[in-house]
Parts: structure tokens; C-alpha cells; sequence
């Protein structure tokens, strides 16, 4: 009777008979992996941030980062065009024009004269259009120290990275008279003590376009010849300027 049944048996296997797990066990099986999955749902719906909580939880975007005015021989001839263009060459404005101009100056408080003072040097003439002066002379300072050192070799007598650390860059209420070749000289005492100090650290240009300031040196920097054609230049920054108004008329939406 078992010699019956093993055979019986080995035709069955031989047959590809597989067998099942009994009822209970697959029964328990599903409901481990109902409780598992459960659970994995509700890991991912208390990680994700819901719409009702105001989205809290989600990583906040990144706040934009400032843009100054590169300091370079292209932005320098970009800048000069804008200050023709905003101000048409007038320090006041008039009529319905909104723009503030100021003189420039910069200086070097490492190299101290014979008094113990650093002499201040008239570099040129800043515009900010829509925003205040020291706004202005931030968002463009590295470009302003580096036409400053092109224009007057003083500043960068004492060399080295001591030098550069040492420029201050200073302002005062435009007017009419300006400097007209290096070999000026520093300012007299009496324009020194009408000058301002910039103070960059309690001014942030987030918000300032660079196309709403301009800077015009005295004079041609050592080996820059674009005073000469700057007339050229600001008409089209100006035509550049009236078609944008243009616009902003017909579509102020």
C-alpha cells in the first residue's frame, strides 16, 4: 500500500504539481503587506507639505542675489551711455525727468600725506534715476575704483592688495566744475570737508536695476579714447530709452 502511494505520488510531482500554502498563511500574508503598505502611505503624507498648512515644510526659494556693475572696459563705455541717456548731459533735472547726480570722488586711506590725511581725487560724476545716490554708487563702486585707478596712479602708489583694500569711495552735491586731466591733483580742503563717505554695509541694490544709473569719469582713463565718441553713444542709449517709454505708454499694463 505505501509502495502504491510513492508512486502515485512521484507521477503527481512528475505531472508539475506545485503545492499551495495552506488558506491561513495566505491570508496572514496579505494582511502584513496591507499593514505595510499602510503605513508607507502615511510616512509620505506627513512628510509632504499640504496646501491647508500654507506650505509649510517646503523649501523656501532661494532670495535673488545682488548685481553690481562689472569692472570692466565695457561696462565702463555701458555706463557712460546711460548717464548721457538719463541725464542729456544736465546735473539737474527738469520737467518730468526724476534723476539725482552727484560728483565722485575716491581716495585711499593707506596713503596719507605729510597732515596724516588721505587726499580725496575727483573721479567723475554718478546718476541714480528712480533710486537714491548712495544705491547708485554701490551697485557701480567696483567700477568706480577701477576706472579710479586707471585715472590717477596715486591711489595705488603704496601697491599690493593693501592698496585696493585702502580705496574709499566718497560723494558730494554735483556741480559744475570737474577735473580735466590727471595731473589736477587731489581736491583742496574746503571740497574735502563737503565730502561723504559711502557706507555700504545698511544699503542692499536688490532691488535697483542697473539700467537706472549711469557714471561719467572727468576724463579718459590711460589708454581709453571713448570721450571722444560718447555723443554717439548716448543718443542711442537716449533712442534706446524713448522706445522703451514708448511702450510703457501704450501698454502700461
Amino acid at each position: 500500500m505505501m509502495h502504491c502511494l510513492s508512486l502515485a505520488l512521484v507521477l503527481v510531482l512528475g505531472r508539475g504539481f506545485v503545492p499551495t500554502r495552506p488558506a491561513i498563511s495566505t491570508a496572514l500574508s496579505r494582511q502584513t503587506a496591507l499593514r505595510r503598505s499602510a503605513k508607507s502611505g502615511a510616512k509620505k503624507q506627513s512628510t509632504a507639505p499640504s496646501k491647508a498648512s500654507g506650505g509649510f515644510g517646503a523649501k523656501k526659494a532661494p532670495s535673488p542675489a545682488e548685481v553690481r556693475v562689472a569692472a570692466d572696459k565695457t561696462s565702463l563705455e555701458k555706463q557712460w551711455d546711460r548717464f548721457i541717456g538719463i541725464t542729456d548731459y544736465e546735473i539737474v533735472a527738469r520737467g518730468d525727468d526724476d534723476f539725482e547726480v552727484c560728483d565722485v570722488f575716491v581716495r585711499n586711506a593707506e596713503a596719507k600725506g605729510p597732515d596724516g590725511q588721505a587726499k580725496w581725487f575727483r573721479i567723475g560724476k554718478a546718476v541714480a534715476e528712480g533710486c537714491d545716490v548712495p544705491s547708485a554708487l554701490k551697485l557701480q563702486r567696483g567700477l568706480i575704483f577701477w576706472t579710479a585707478v586707471h585715472m590717477r596712479r596715486a591711489l595705488v602708489a603704496t601697491g599690493g592688495v593693501r592698496a585696493a583694500a585702502g580705496l574709499e569711495l566718497g560723494f558730494a552735491e554735483a556741480g559744475m566744475a570737474g577735473a580735466e586731466a590727471a595731473e589736477a591733483g587731489p581736491v583742496d580742503d574746503q571740497t574735502a570737508q563737503s565730502i561723504q563717505v559711502l557706507d555700504v554695509s545698511d544699503k542692499s541694490v536688490k532691488a535697483v536695476p542697473p539700467s537706472s544709473v549711469g557714471f561719467r569719469p572727468d576724463f579718459s582713463p590711460e589708454g581709453f579714447a571713448y570721450k571722444r565718441r560718447e555723443r554717439v553713444g548716448g543718443d542711442k542709449e537716449k533712442e534706446k530709452r524713448q522706445r522703451q517709454k514708448d511702450r510703457d505708454t501704450f501698454m502700461p499694463f
